[in-house]
């Protein structure tokens, strides 16, 4: 026999079949049970004709018996890791913002990007872009963004952008993060001028809970936000947070955006509120929910938020990396200093400062560019591991555990998925 199983195959009992689901491929299949070793969870082969063979094959649920996915994956993790075709950089041109949620991990600082720090990094992307680049995206970050001093720094930086992308054939767009509360249709039509191709909105429930969090009155204006986008092309994605204090609250937040947005422009996820540094867990640790008990809640308002007519998409392979193990990723905060990843922010783990463009080969730099997921056996033995790539390299880098809470549900997950598409 020239073919074996494959290492990824996630079995899941449903009725009288099996949902198998290749986390490699992404490939789903239902099989009687009469074709898998249920004491195992392997196939048995001789159950299976010569045609259905061949469609284990084209999934991926059977390969050859010289090819190795996990080399693979190690493959596109490295080449990934200094490939230049795509490049990225997360631009924050203030730290300052209109809110304070209780749960922020970043300093509120009044700095605003100077031009020096502006100039720089055009001269940085320069540099950045070879012969081989075809694409350049942009994340705008904060603080909040779309404050006035900031926002009139993306429009001049996005001109600086959208000219050197010109001269050099490179494909340019940018997305927004920000709470949704200072936008208009001056600022989006300028947002859509400046390439921007997509919003991200957080949310943290209903009007009372959602204005708790943010420490002002915003939930309404975020709304009208959310209905502005909704007239545009802008692909807008709503981050809903979930920690104790909000999450019982969530279903009814879900209700009434499918009742004030246009579904089928609006996509939503939801998010563990997390202490990720000194500043975030300054606040009581009862608000953090354990990765458990947040793996049963994402369960639940998913079903809920399907069965209102949202769309949701699998976790699946994905071959790109966390930018801050990306070696063509780029975070500028409006001081000129580079960070490998934005938790590090208030730790200060920078390890450039423009426009001196002053590179240190620190221990900050250095441990995030010899990360690579696959070096933990523990990880590439479990057959998540395609999915999640062994977690946040931040928390791993910190000796915490990294485990998603996608481990609790996985499960539920294929069926519910599985039921909804297929």
């Amino acid at each position: 026999m020239s073919y074996r199983e494959s290492r990824y195959n996630y079995y899941v009992e449903e009725q009288n079949n099996y949902i198998l689901f290749n986390t490699y491929t992404n490939a789903f299949i239902e099989l009687e049970f009469n074709k898998v070793d249920v004491k195992n969870e392997k196939l048995k082969f001789d159950e299976f004709s010569d045609s259905e063979i061949s469609v284990l094959k084209e999934n991926g649920i059977i390969i050859d018996n010289d090819f190795d996915e996990l080399e693979m994956i190690k493959y596109n993790e490295m080449y990934q890791k200094f490939n230049k075709e795509k490049i990225s950089y997360t631009i924050a041109p203030t730290l300052d913002c209109n809110a304070n949620c209780s749960y922020c991990f970043q300093p509120i600082k009044n700095k605003i990007m100077d031009g020096n720090v502006a100039d720089a990094i055009i001269a940085q992307l320069d540099s950045d872009f070879s012969d081989e680049t075809k694409y350049f995206s942009v994340a705008w970050f904060g603080g909040e963004p779309l404050l006035e001093k900031s926002l009139t720094k993306i429009s001049s930086l996005s001109k600086k952008i959208i000219d050197l992308c010109s001269k050099k054939n490179i494909e340019y767009n940018a997305m927004v993060v920000t709470n949704g509360s200072l936008l208009n249709e001056k600022i989006l039509k300028d947002l859509i001028e400046k390439h921007v191709v997509a919003i991200q909105i957080t949310l943290d429930g209903t009007r009372d809970i959602h204005n708790e969090v943010k420490n002002v009155e915003v939930f309404d204006k975020v709304i009208n936000s959310i209905k502005l986008i909704n007239k545009t092309d802008i692909n807008l994605s709503l981050r809903i947070n979930l920690s104790n204090d909000n999450y019982t609250n969530i279903k009814e937040l879900i209700e009434f955006l499918s009742k004030t947005t246009d579904i089928s422009k609006t996509g939503i996820y939801f998010a563990q509120v997390q202490c990720v540094n000194k500043l975030s867990c300054k606040n009581d640790y009862s608000a953090f929910l354990s990765d458990k008990k947040y793996a049963q809640i994402e369960l639940e308002l998913t079903k809920f938020a399907i069965d209102k007519g949202f769309y949701f998409s699998f976790p699946e392979y994905n071959s790109a990396l966390c930018s801050a193990t990306n070696n063509s990723d780029r975070l500028i905060g409006p001081d000129g200093k580079q960070y490998m990843c934005w938790n590090g922010i208030y730790d200060e783990e920078f390890f450039n400062q423009l426009p001196e463009n002053k590179h240190v080969y620190n221990h900050h730099f250095l441990k995030y560019q010899n990360y690579y997921s696959f070096n933990d056996e523990k990880c590439t033995n479990c057959k998540l591991y395609p999915v999640c790539k062994g977690g946040c390299p931040n928390m791993k880098l910190k000796g915490e555990n990294s485990c998603p809470p996608l481990k609790h549900n996985f499960n539920d997950l294929i069926k519910l998925f599985y039921k909804s598409n297929y």
